[in-house]
């Protein structure tokens, strides 16, 4: 598991093109199960400066970042990325099964 850590540059804030291609490439990772958690990071009254983290699965540091060279706000020079390896040593998980006329899944 490794968490991406995405701060703004100097050009930020991103165009309305390309924060919804941003949200393409999650849902696109989110489709393919590499996404474990994604979301901005709020300041001051829930305030978004641009700051994000998105945890992702991954075998290496070198298959983390071949995932995320695609990012549209990091091509687009708008954010900034680390990525660490993420040794996950506690926490809780709940896991959630729906069953409904539309079928089975699990979140």
């Amino acid at each position: 598991m490794f968490v991406v850590h995405s701060t703004p540059t100097d050009l930020w804030p991103p165009s309305d093109d390309e924060l919804a291609a941003h949200i393409e490439f999650i849902q696109q990772l989110n489709s393919s199960r590499t996404t474990f958690l994604s979301g901005p990071l709020l300041g001051k009254d829930d305030a978004w400066d641009g700051n994000g983290v998105t945890a992702i699965r991954a075998e290496s540091l070198d298959d983390a970042i071949r995932i995320m060279t695609d990012e549209p706000l990091a091509l687009a020079g708008r954010r900034q990325q680390t990525i660490h390896r993420w040794a996950i040593t506690s926490g809780c998980l709940t896991i959630s099964l729906s069953v409904s006329d539309a079928g089975t899944r699990t979140a």
